[in-house]
Order: structure tokens, then C-alpha cells, then sequence
């Protein structure tokens, strides 16, 4: 939607096709890291307006008791995909965009020098298709993206709760076979997402067993859950999360946030990932629609610039993952970050970047 936003103020007609409606739910740890403020500020969206939470200190927790807490650099947003999604879609309409929404992409496929995508009710013909399908999604399978046939023992869940929680505070708690973020969002709503892995999970017999053994586990984050209660029922499930490469460019289709690559969410970081790369992409297919850049030009430039803003942040989100996922791991982790509590400063802002 920000890609949209962008290719439409400067001109270019925009169809923005999405398999659901908005305003809907989504699993995600609802964190924005402060520097995409700027871009949100350029597309036209106030996150205060929003009402989302200023997040300025961050804390780590291990089942053992363990605890780390600091500033967070930069600071960061708390705001729920519910809120912000229709307020991207708003923002892209009012742009010039057309906001297809229950219109899931089926196939894209070449038809000369254009492409045409099908949709369950009609056909779409582009110069230009950018993939924006999340993590996994049948355009995987059509495009022949080796990422739709890999698995992964990954599984995310996520709940709002409503209940006492500071307001500027963003946790990452040590849980079984993963971690769990917690924060606030708007509306004195408190997001609680985490990630495990499925063995776990079925070991546990079902999210609810999960919720009481694994979350109850880690005794900080215990204590943050007793005095919550759930806003919504039941709890949103994924599974499938695969962290691995992926074509940047399939079949001459673009790719943007998930469906680009996904960052370990441990490093809360995926949102602003995903504006980003909407802001490297926009002026390169502009330069393209305009003809001054071949279709090749385009996807070169394109995956070098994509790859110098993401590989450095994402193989510190590789290198930090098995940390929390091991208990005795995790345990050592908290108490280096406590005894060097400069280097991890550093660390996290690894996982960060420059306001844009």
C-alpha cells in the first residue's frame, strides 16, 4: 500500500489487489521501529493519529528469572495492523490508487511485453506487477518459487489483551522452542505475539495448553499475563514462517516485504522493512513506466539496493535467533547483555535503521 501510495501521487494508474478487506486482524508484533516516521509523515499517515504508543525502553527475560532492560535505540511505535492497514488503504485511495479488496492475484503471466493477472472474476493487465503476498501464498506455487515448497517448524500466535502494561515498554521473553513479544497498541490494547516451534506446540497439546505451560514458563512474562485479560478470541494462528532467501525477482514480478524476505521477529523490524523497500522500489519503477530504465536496469538496481539495506539486519536477526530458541542459550544471552550493556545497545540498533 505505501508502494501504491508512491507510484500514484507521481502519476502512474495503480491497482492494488487484496485477498481479504480491511479493517482486519494479522499476526504480527504490531512494533514499528522510529525510523520509518519521516516516510509515514511524506505518504501522508500521523501515527499519533492513530493512536499509537511511543516505545522508548525494551527489556529481555529468560525462563530463569532473568531480566535486561534498557533505552531502546531510536525508540519505536506501537500500532496494530488492524489500525494501520486501513489507514495505509485510505492513504493509497486518496492517492489515486484502486483498492481492489476480496480480490485474491490467482496467477500473473506474461502476455507480450506486459503481464496479465487473474483473479477469481476477472483479468488484469499491468506493465509492472510488484508481489506483496506476505509470507506464503498461491502465487508461490504459480510463479515456481522454490520458498512455496520448503518447510519450516515455525508457528506464530497472536492475541490483544486489555489490562495494566506500561505504556512505553517492549518486551522479548524466552518461552519454549521460541519468544514472545509483548507491547501496547492503540486503544489500551496490549499485543502479545509469539513464535515457536510446532513440535512444541503439539508437546503442549494446543495453543491454550501452550499459553498456560509455555508463556507460564517464563515467570516476568507470567506475571505481565495475570493481569491481563483477552480481547479477542481465539487467538490467531500461522504457521509455515520460513526466514530464508528468496528471489527477489520472480518471473519478472518485484518483491516487497514478506514475500521479499522476512527478518527474524526477535528484531521487530519486518514493518519497517517492508516501507523501505516500497521507498527503494517506487522511483525505480517510476524511472522504468517512464522508460528511462530497461525492464533489466530495473531489476538489477532494484535487488542491489534491496540487498545493501537488508542483509546486514538480517543476518543479525539469524545470528541472535538460536539464543532465545535454547533455554541455556537464552540464560547466557541475557546475562552477556547485562554485563555489556553498551555492546547490546549496539546490537540492537544492528537490527535497526536510519530514519528515511
Amino acid at each position: 500500500m505505501a508502494c501504491a501510495t508512491l507510484l500514484s501521487k507521481a502519476g502512474a494508474t495503480v491497482q492494488l489487489l487484496e485477498k481479504s478487506s480491511y479493517p482486519t486482524h494479522r499476526v504480527c508484533g504490531e512494533y514499528l521501529s522510529s525510523e520509518v516516521e519521516p516516510f509515514l509523515q511524506r505518504l501522508g499517515l500521523d501515527p499519533s493519529a492513530l493512536g499509537a504508543k511511543r516505545l522508548t525502553d525494551f527489556e529481555l527475560t529468560t525462563r530463569g528469572g532473568r531480566r535486561f532492560a534498557c533505552t531502546l535505540p531510536g525508540g519505536g511505535l506501537g500500532v496494530s495492523r488492524f489500525r494501520l492497514d486501513a489507514a495505509l488503504a485510505s492513504v493509497a485511495e486518496s492517492a489515486g490508487a484502486s483498492v481492489r479488496t476480496r480480490t485474491a492475484a490467482l496467477e500473473v503471466y506474461p502476455k507480450r511485453a506486459n503481464f496479465r493477472i487473474r483473479t477469481p472474476t476477472d483479468c488484469v493487465e499491468a506493465r509492472l506487477v510488484i508481489g506483496c503476498f506476505g509470507k506464503r501464498s498461491t502465487l508461490d506455487r504459480t510463479l515456481g518459487r522454490p520458498s512455496f515448497r520448503r518447510r519450516s517448524p515455525y508457528v506464530a500466535i497472536k492475541r490483544h489483551f486489555r489490562g495494566p502494561f506500561p505504556q512505553n515498554l517492549v518486551g522479548l521473553h524466552s518461552i519454549p522452542g521460541g519468544y514472545c513479544g509483548i507491547s501496547p497498541v492503540e486503544n489500551d490494547l496490549v499485543n502479545v505475539c509469539y513464535m515457536t516451534q510446532a513440535r512444541v506446540l503439539k508437546a503442549m497439546g494446543s495453543v491454550r495448553g501452550f499459553d498456560s505451560r509455555g508463556l507460564g514458563s517464563n515467570p516476568l512474562l507470567s506475571r505481565y499475563l495475570d493481569k491481563l485479560h483477552s480481547a479477542f478470541e481465539p487467538a490467531m494462528v500461522i504457521s509455515q514462517l520460513d526466514f530464508a532467501a528468496k528471489p527477489l525477482v520472480s518471473n519478472h514480478v518485484l518483491m516487497l516485504g514478506d514475500a521479499a524476505g522476512s527478518i527474524h521477529p526477535l528484531c521487530g523490524n519486518g514493518m519497517a522493512m517492508g516501507f523501505r523497500a516500497a521507498n527503494l522500489l517506487a522511483p525505480l519503477a517510476l524511472a522504468f513506466l517512464d522508460g528511462k530504465l530497461s525492464r533489466h536496469a530495473l531489476e538489477q538496481r532494484y535487488q542491489a539496493a534491496w540487498k545493501r539495506a537488508f542483509t546486514q539486519r538480517r543476518l543479525v536477526g539469524r545470528l541472535l535467533q538460536p539464543l532465545l530458541e535454547s533455554r541455556a542459550w537464552s540464560e547466557g544471552a541475557c546475562a552477556t547483555a547485562a554485563r555489556f550493556p553498551v555492546f547490546t545497545t549496539q546490537l540492537v540498533r544492528r537490527t535497526h535503521g536510519q530514519p528515511f
